[in-house]
């Protein structure tokens, strides 16, 4: 539970610390972006039920002239700290060494009201996720497999001539449905859910051809 903690920690310092930039800054940014985040929330992958945080990177491509719309794929990680369902234990606790559970999704950001840097979001996107457990009675693994749709609400902070835009996501939720593998227990059908809250900073990248930032 302290790793998690830390990372969170550490996390908010960073964008803490960087963003008097959002004011200072002069360069010029193109419309692409790195965005990373960190959250705490609750994922539940077949009989698999535990709290985690989670933390994603992924690459944002912002579109027409005043940027409301963004695609953003991610990759995020989830970091595990208590397990709620007795009847499972977490991969990385068991002999294997396998993490527990990853996630790729792919989303569509659109800023549906503004208020001077002020942004609310709204998004939607699909997923593929991963989910490794071990049964704590006989600690044989068992694999799920899930895809479905990813929603999201966000208010975001932004200035267009600095180099980070802040997020708080308020709603960020995963669900779908899968299969999932074994050579001990054979396949089967099984629902995935995630609920998260999440802070995200966007990490702009530079112009190099001095193209003025957008307003």
């Amino acid at each position: 539970m302290k790793l998690p903690i830390k990372l969170f920690t550490i996390y908010l310092l960073l964008a803490i610390l960087n963003f008097k930039e959002a004011y200072s800054q002069e360069t010029e940014y193109r419309s692409q972006s790195i965005k990373t985040n960190i959250g705490l929330g609750i994922v539940a992958a077949g009989s698999s039920i535990f709290e985690t945080v989670p933390i994603s990177i992924g690459w944002q491509k912002s579109y027409g002239p005043k940027h409301k719309l963004r695609l953003n794929p991610n990759l995020i990680l989830f970091l595990p700290f208590r397990i709620l369902n007795l009847s499972f234990t977490l991969y990385s606790q068991s002999n294997h060494k396998t993490p527990l559970s990853a996630l790729v999704d792919c989303k569509l950001h659109y800023d549906v009201a503004k208020f001077g840097k002020v942004s609310l979001v709204l998004s939607l996107g699909v997923f593929i996720s991963y989910t490794a457990n071990v049964v704590r009675t006989t600690y044989k693994p068992l694999y799920n497999v899930n895809i479905g749709l990813t929603p999201s609400f966000a208010v975001r902070y932004e200035n267009p001539q600095g180099r980070f835009a802040y997020e708080l996501c308020l709603i960020n939720i995963h669900f779908g449905g899968g299969d999932n593998y074994s050579k001990y227990f054979g396949g089967g059908l099984n629902n995935y859910y995630s609920t998260i809250l999440t802070f995200n900073l966007d990490i702009k990248l530079k112009n190099s051809n001095k193209i003025k930032a957008y307003e």
